[in-house]
């Protein structure tokens, strides 16, 4: 088992690599923008021995990347860096939010097929985390860049009107920019794309890769 998860964890990171070079080549119309500028570290998915090993590749790519998403973005926005939770800066803020609902939709995805969401591959295994919704939603992560992105870019309105600012200067969405990000990521998810010679709505591919996750557990599947 210990070598099936490992093989789990380097297809996630590898997609996951794969997809944020994709949604970079969708702002390759910025001419600062390097969409290939992770690319060598596909190659180093494969060499990768453990966990740990993987995680830091992921992390390294992940700065690369992020430098290059934020050449993207108006400089009102106050984006510098991937800063996670409790976030001071509007950018950040709706990508929290965007990530919240796509972890929501992978964990729909993982009660369907029957998986427990506490059994990560890539993520620590604790019962009291969502470690695997975490996993299926690495790959898809992208998705929202580039919802935050066409939101900003387009100029997204009444800042102050849509945003809280907390006692700790953290930033918090109200009703308003909530609902306004939620139709955005709604008209992104029912995208309808190419999958496997067929068109799809985008959230179908989670669900698609959530049954193939559960058929290669279960031996069903040679390959995930």
């Amino acid at each position: 088992m210990r070598k099936k998860r490992f093989s789990i964890a380097q297809n996630l990171i590898n997609a996951k690599l794969a997809n944020s070079t994709r949604g970079l080549e969708s702002l390759q119309h910025y001419p600062d923008i390097d969409p290939y500028v992770i690319f060598p570290y596909l190659k180093e998915i494969g060499k990768a021995k453990d966990i740990p090993e993987l995680m830091g590749i992921e992390g390294d790519s992940a700065k690369l990347y992020w430098d290059e998403y934020k050449k993207a973005i108006p400089e009102k926005w106050g984006f510098v860096e991937r800063s996670g939770r409790n976030s001071s800066d509007y950018t950040n803020t709706l990508l929290n939010y965007g990530y919240a609902l796509l972890e929501a939709e992978c964990l729909r995805v993982i009660n369907t097929v029957g998986l427990d969401p506490s059994i990560g591959f890539l993520h620590e295994m604790r019962n009291e985390k969502r470690s695997l919704a975490y996993d299926l939603q690495e790959v898809f992560r992208g998705e929202v860049d580039i919802v935050v992105y066409k939101l900003l870019s387009k100029g997204y309105r009444a800042p102050k009107k849509a945003f809280l600012r907390m006692n700790n200067y953290s930033l918090r969405l109200k009703e308003g920019g909530t609902d306004k990000l939620s139709k955005a990521y709604e008209t992104q998810m029912s995208e309808r794309i190419e999958y496997e010679g067929k068109l799809i709505p985008r959230r179908k591919v989670i669900e698609r890769k959530g049954y193939e996750l559960a058929e290669y557990i279960e031996g069903k599947k040679r390959r995930y």
